[in-house]
Protein backbone atom coordinates (compact mmCIF):
# COMPACT_ATOMS: atom_id res chain seq x y z
CA UNK A 1 0.00 0.00 0.00
CA UNK A 2 2.85 2.79 0.80
CA UNK A 3 4.06 2.15 -2.79
CA UNK A 4 0.84 3.47 -4.55
CA UNK A 5 0.83 6.15 -2.60
CA UNK A 6 4.16 6.81 -3.57
CA UNK A 7 3.15 6.42 -6.94
CA UNK A 8 0.19 8.86 -6.59
CA UNK A 9 2.43 11.61 -4.68
CA UNK A 10 4.79 11.32 -7.47
CA UNK A 11 1.97 12.00 -10.08
CA UNK A 12 0.74 14.77 -8.43
CA UNK A 13 3.61 16.75 -7.71
CA UNK A 14 5.52 15.98 -10.98
CA UNK A 15 4.16 19.12 -12.44
CA UNK A 16 5.34 21.47 -9.54
CA UNK A 17 8.77 19.70 -8.52
CA UNK A 18 10.05 23.07 -10.96
CA UNK A 19 9.02 25.32 -8.38
CA UNK A 20 9.64 23.54 -5.04
CA UNK A 21 13.47 23.36 -6.78
CA UNK A 22 13.02 27.10 -6.89
CA UNK A 23 11.24 28.49 -4.42
CA UNK A 24 11.90 26.21 -1.61
CA UNK A 25 15.00 25.10 -2.53
CA UNK A 26 16.04 28.10 -3.62
CA UNK A 27 18.31 26.93 -6.67
CA UNK A 28 18.01 28.80 -9.92
CA UNK A 29 18.11 26.36 -12.41
CA UNK A 30 18.44 27.05 -16.50
CA UNK A 31 17.30 23.71 -17.58
CA UNK A 32 16.42 20.14 -15.74
CA UNK A 33 16.41 16.74 -17.25
CA UNK A 34 14.32 13.67 -15.96
CA UNK A 35 16.76 10.61 -15.44
CA UNK A 36 15.59 6.96 -14.90
CA UNK A 37 14.79 6.69 -11.22
CA UNK A 38 14.94 3.41 -10.36
CA UNK A 39 18.30 2.68 -9.25
CA UNK A 40 18.69 -1.18 -9.44
CA UNK A 41 22.14 -2.25 -8.28
CA UNK A 42 23.00 -5.48 -7.37
CA UNK A 43 25.80 -5.28 -5.07
CA UNK A 44 27.22 -8.44 -3.00
CA UNK A 45 30.19 -7.75 -1.16
CA UNK A 46 32.85 -9.97 1.24
CA UNK A 47 34.71 -7.91 4.05
CA UNK A 48 38.27 -9.44 4.62
CA UNK A 49 36.97 -8.92 8.30
CA UNK A 50 34.52 -7.87 10.90
CA UNK A 51 34.27 -8.30 13.98
CA UNK A 52 32.00 -7.38 17.20
CA UNK A 53 34.51 -6.23 19.62
CA UNK A 54 34.10 -4.97 23.33
CA UNK A 55 36.39 -1.98 24.34
CA UNK A 56 37.96 -1.73 27.61
CA UNK A 57 35.76 1.33 28.51
CA UNK A 58 32.75 -1.55 28.23
CA UNK A 59 32.16 0.08 24.77
CA UNK A 60 30.95 -2.81 21.73
CA UNK A 61 31.56 -1.39 17.91
CA UNK A 62 32.01 -3.35 14.71
CA UNK A 63 35.77 -3.58 13.29
CA UNK A 64 35.91 -3.95 9.77
CA UNK A 65 39.93 -4.37 8.22
CA UNK A 66 40.53 -4.39 4.86
CA UNK A 67 43.59 -5.11 3.16
CA UNK A 68 44.82 -3.65 -0.18
CA UNK A 69 47.49 -4.52 -2.25
CA UNK A 70 47.00 -1.77 -4.96
CA UNK A 71 46.07 1.33 -4.99
CA UNK A 72 42.55 1.17 -5.91
CA UNK A 73 41.06 5.22 -7.04
CA UNK A 74 37.86 4.24 -6.39
CA UNK A 75 38.55 2.86 -2.66
CA UNK A 76 36.69 5.57 -0.32
CA UNK A 77 33.27 4.46 -2.36
CA UNK A 78 33.79 0.90 -2.00
CA UNK A 79 34.71 1.60 1.90
CA UNK A 80 31.13 3.84 1.91
CA UNK A 81 29.29 1.35 0.84
CA UNK A 82 30.60 -0.79 3.71
CA UNK A 83 30.21 1.97 6.20
CA UNK A 84 26.44 2.22 4.88
CA UNK A 85 25.42 -1.68 4.65
CA UNK A 86 27.13 -2.43 8.40
CA UNK A 87 25.50 0.39 9.99
CA UNK A 88 22.13 -0.59 8.43
CA UNK A 89 22.45 -4.26 9.37
CA UNK A 90 24.09 -4.53 12.47
CA UNK A 91 22.48 -0.57 13.41
CA UNK A 92 26.01 0.23 14.73
CA UNK A 93 28.89 2.40 12.78
CA UNK A 94 31.36 0.57 11.85
CA UNK A 95 35.49 1.48 12.82
CA UNK A 96 36.97 0.98 9.77
CA UNK A 97 40.89 0.57 8.35
CA UNK A 98 42.45 -0.38 5.55
CA UNK A 99 45.78 -1.67 5.58
CA UNK A 100 47.88 -0.62 2.44
CA UNK A 101 50.53 -3.43 1.32
CA UNK A 102 51.28 -2.61 -1.60
CA UNK A 103 54.90 -1.56 -3.21
CA UNK A 104 54.26 1.14 -5.17
CA UNK A 105 53.76 4.91 -3.08
CA UNK A 106 50.12 5.10 -1.82
CA UNK A 107 48.05 7.08 -3.54
CA UNK A 108 44.34 6.52 -2.32
CA UNK A 109 42.22 8.78 -0.74
CA UNK A 110 40.62 8.50 2.49
CA UNK A 111 38.06 10.49 2.39
CA UNK A 112 35.27 12.13 0.44
CA UNK A 113 33.61 15.76 1.23
CA UNK A 114 30.74 17.58 -0.37
CA UNK A 115 28.67 19.84 0.44
CA UNK A 116 26.24 17.87 1.84
CA UNK A 117 28.36 15.19 2.97
CA UNK A 118 31.82 13.82 5.05
CA UNK A 119 32.94 10.37 4.79
CA UNK A 120 36.54 9.09 6.00
CA UNK A 121 37.82 5.92 7.07
CA UNK A 122 41.28 4.73 8.19
CA UNK A 123 44.46 3.99 6.02
CA UNK A 124 47.17 2.68 7.40
CA UNK A 125 50.38 2.48 4.63
CA UNK A 126 52.32 -0.63 6.02
CA UNK A 127 55.13 0.97 4.69
CA UNK A 128 55.24 3.27 7.35
CA UNK A 129 54.82 1.37 10.26
CA UNK A 130 57.90 0.15 12.09
CA UNK A 131 58.97 -3.62 11.34
CA UNK A 132 60.47 -3.92 14.93
CA UNK A 133 57.06 -4.07 16.52
CA UNK A 134 56.93 -7.24 15.01
CA UNK A 135 60.31 -8.54 13.57
CA UNK A 136 61.75 -10.20 17.07
CA UNK A 137 58.49 -11.57 18.52
CA UNK A 138 58.04 -15.34 19.84
CA UNK A 139 55.30 -15.42 17.80
CA UNK A 140 55.68 -16.47 13.68
CA UNK A 141 52.85 -14.81 12.51
CA UNK A 142 53.83 -11.43 14.17
CA UNK A 143 57.67 -11.76 12.39
CA UNK A 144 55.25 -12.73 9.20
CA UNK A 145 53.65 -9.17 9.26
CA UNK A 146 56.98 -7.39 9.79
CA UNK A 147 57.59 -8.63 6.35
CA UNK A 148 54.17 -6.13 5.17
CA UNK A 149 56.55 -3.35 6.34
CA UNK A 150 59.38 -1.06 5.11
CA UNK A 151 62.24 -3.01 6.84
CA UNK A 152 64.57 -1.84 4.16
CA UNK A 153 64.60 1.56 6.21
CA UNK A 154 66.07 -0.06 8.81
CA UNK A 155 68.93 -1.35 7.04
CA UNK A 156 67.57 -4.76 7.90
CA UNK A 157 67.39 -8.45 5.91
CA UNK A 158 64.41 -10.83 6.75
CA UNK A 159 65.39 -14.62 5.85
CA UNK A 160 62.33 -16.77 5.59
CA UNK A 161 63.35 -20.22 6.56
CA UNK A 162 61.68 -23.35 6.28
CA UNK A 163 62.71 -26.22 8.12
CA UNK A 164 62.52 -29.80 6.82
CA UNK A 165 61.66 -32.77 9.23
CA UNK A 166 63.49 -35.86 8.77
CA UNK A 167 61.65 -39.09 8.12
CA UNK A 168 61.80 -41.32 11.30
Amino acid sequence: MPNQYDKILKEILKDVIDTLIAKVIGLKIIKSTAIETKLQITNEREADYILLVEMEDGSSSLLHIEFQATNYFKMVYREMRYWIYLSEVHEIHPMQYVFYIGNVPLTMKDSISTETMNYKYNLIDMRDVDCEKFLYSDKPEEVIISILCNYQKKGVKIFVCRSKRRKR
